[in-house]
């Protein structure tokens, strides 16, 4: 029975090893250091190929938010956000659904989210000094 060498003696063999202790795979290092597979897996014998860490998805906006960020930079222009262009945004994050009663679109955001995403301007735009134009509302 024949026993390789696992003592590394070139600089490439030292990279391989080090390779595989970052979680390279044997023929990625293959490739990169061109030391043969069955050199490469002799030298990393005792090595175990590391985890990979748990990779976090990303965050999901919710609609709130996601017409938030759509209506903040329109409220910081000069002119600001007129009503319908909110409420465009809030039909378009929210979604409606069809009301087979009345005939029409029944929007899925409320008043108190208008008040709240209006608020929310106000306040980014203290903090971050700049003007957030938002359209009044008009008492019944």
């Amino acid at each position: 029975m024949s026993t390789i060498n696992a003592t590394p003696t070139t600089h490439a063999e030292h990279r391989a090893i080090e390779l595989r202790k970052e979680g390279m795979s044997i023929e990625k290092i293959r490739m990169e250091t061109e030391v043969p597979d069955r050199r490469i897996k002799a030298l990393t014998k005792g090595i175990v190929k590391p985890k990979k860490g748990l990779q976090r998805a990303p965050k999901i906006l919710k609609p709130f938010d996601r017409a938030f960020e759509r209506a903040f930079p329109l409220a910081c222009r000069p002119s600001g956000i007129r009503d319908y262009e909110l409420r465009d945004i809030l039909h378009q994050e929210y979604r409606s659904t069809w009301e087979t009663s009345t005939g029409h679109y029944e929007s899925n955001y409320t008043e108190d989210t208008i008040k709240r995403i209006k608020a929310k301007a106000r306040k980014r735009a203290i903090e971050e000094g700049t003007n957030a134009v938002l359209e009044r509302e008009i008492a019944p």
